[in-house]
């Protein structure tokens, strides 16, 4: 009868005893979130609730190539576009994150790219905490070393390619590059309580009323079909710049239109007084202008060398109806 008692006894522990598989126990522990009680208790107008998974849009704050890097480095990052509870500001505009470098595979033999993967770690709280981050992101170099492939419709450089092919089998593909401004997104990883008044006390100053001109910078960084190109303001000239190089001007307030040669691809910019505006060569498919996020182009223009001011148009001596004229419109 004991041992009925024993063998009872034993089978109700093992029972109770946890069921995860022993290969999971040693995976990365998840942060401990506040439970659904807890918040029912804390979550009044003491305290200020934001929620697991919440999105936070963060940027690269320095170039990092896979042919320097090394697994377990640190990933600056930075906020763009601030989090709000209500009308509070919860995560800054700029606030600093960190991300670190979780795999990393270099460019190898027969072509084939290096390849980066990071994983978000945390972000600052504008009351000075810090919450984890979750997500992982990834980047790969191109798979042809070299702009000849890419620009293989070039007689000359598809002659060099052809050339070029009985060694491709020893040729590596390029690095993985993380470009400095390149926009990431990551989620919150976990609930978060915080103290009402601690928000409310650390709340960003509120920018100050803009006057005067606008500014708008044009930026080059990656090559395309050409490296040297003009840009236009309605039907006038700004200036004729070429790869890795940036200027800007400074327009009053009011509707233009801005494009390159490519005549088919203008683009449109409503700018307001004092307003500051970053325009780039697009990246993808030909020499024609975007319009890129404030923060990203104040980052990424840092990345370009200034254009000699004799190649820049003087806007103060033009005509406003020039620069203000719609491409689309014949004249």
């Amino acid at each position: 009868m004991k041992s009925a008692k024993l063998t009872c006894a034993v089978a109700m522990i093992a029972f109770a005893l946890p069921t995860t598989p022993v290969g999971l126990v040693a995976q990365e522990q998840q942060p401990v979130s506040t439970s659904e009680s807890d918040f029912a208790v804390q979550n009044n107008e003491n305290t200020m609730h934001v929620p697991d998974g919440t999105v936070v849009r963060l940027m690269v704050a320095d170039s990092i190539s896979g042919k320097t890097a090394k697994t377990g480095d640190a990933v600056q990052l930075r906020v763009i576009d601030e989090v709000k509870v209500g009308d509070l500001v919860v995560i800054a505009n700029k606030a600093p994150a960190l991300a670190h470098i979780a795999e990393l595979q270099h460019a190898r033999r027969r072509l084939r790219a290096g390849t980066m993967s990071i994983k978000f770690d945390h972000v600052a709280l504008v009351t000075g905490q810090t919450q984890k981050l979750r997500g992982v992101s990834a980047a790969k170099g191109t798979d042809v070393s070299g702009g000849d492939a890419r620009n293989a419709d070039d007689p000359v450089s598809l002659s060099l390619l052809i050339l070029s092919l009985p060694f491709l089998p020893l040729a590596h593909g390029d690095e993985a590059l993380l470009r400095k401004g390149t926009v990431l997104t990551a989620a919150l990883d976990g609930d978060t309580l915080l103290d009402s008044a601690s928000v409310m006390a650390h709340q960003p100053s509120p920018s100050p009323g803009k006057e005067g001109p606008a500014s708008i910078t044009f930026y080059w960084l990656a090559a395309q079909s050409r490296t040297s190109d003009h840009v236009y303001c309605g039907t006038l000239k700004l200036g004729n710049f070429s790869l890795g190089r940036s200027f800007a001007v400074h327009l009053p307030a009011g509707s233009y239109w801005f494009r390159t040669s490519d005549k088919k691809k203008p683009i449109h910019l409503a700018v307001g007084p004092g307003g500051e505006y970053f325009v780039r060569v697009s990246p993808f498919g030909g020499n024609h202008l975007e319009l890129v996020e404030h923060d990203v182009g104040e980052v990424e223009v840092m990345e370009t060398r200034p254009l000699e001011s004799r190649k820049i148009l003087d806007v103060r001596a033009e005509s406003l109806n020039d620069l203000q004229a719609d491409p689309h419109t014949k004249r």
